[in-house]
């Protein structure tokens, strides 16, 4: 459905790994140890803000291409919703 995007599949080591090499040695001691829930949602919200691309829970389907969804180089969020059509877009 998508095949010029990129997909990486991110596991726990992963993550963790990620969150060690990205943040300062004082603030990885203080997330190190809190539960995989957590330092997911900071993984998330820094691997967006560094790298960009589109976030995926690998549970959710997709029945669009993203290039119908995501129409330029400035759609910086989606958020779509239940049963909805259309795709409000924050710029």
């Amino acid at each position: 459905l998508n095949p010029e995007w990129e997909l990486k599949i991110s596991n726990d080591t992963d993550i963790n790994l990620y969150l060690q090499e990205h943040l300062e040695k004082a603030d990885w001691k203080r997330i190190k140890r809190e539960p995989m829930v957590e330092k997911c949602d900071l993984w998330r919200l820094l691997k967006m803000y560094r790298e960009g691309g589109v976030y995926v829970d690998i549970d959710r389907m997709h029945n669009q291409p993203f290039s119908k969804i995501i129409t330029t180089n400035e759609t910086k969020m989606l958020l779509p919703l239940c049963n909805q059509d259309t795709y409000p877009t924050m710029n």
